[in-house]
């Protein structure tokens, strides 16, 4: 379980564009996430969590880049994939 220092919103300054919350990346690959599949916010604003999107089964977090370099391909909020 996530605590609230460590969950954005849509009401944070972190914008996610959806009112369920999602984790803060700290910049290393979560845990719970290895072997699964993820929804993502990148920097840029790009939400793979969007219907009709080529990646809407999310992305495999096992393969995703998880340092914070300062690029806007970051991933700044995760949530694990249904």
């Amino acid at each position: 379980m996530a605590s609230a220092a460590n969950t954005i919103s849509a009401q944070s300054s972190v914008p996610v564009g959806a009112s369920r919350a999602m984790e803060r990346n700290i910049g290393a690959q979560p845990r719970e996430s290895i072997g699964r599949r993820v929804h993502v916010r990148l920097r840029n604003g790009t939400l793979t969590r969007r219907e009709g999107r080529a990646d809407a089964a999310g992305w495999q977090a096992d393969t995703a880049r998880w340092s914070l370099t300062g690029s806007d391909f970051d991933i700044v909020a995760w949530e694990l994939a249904a």
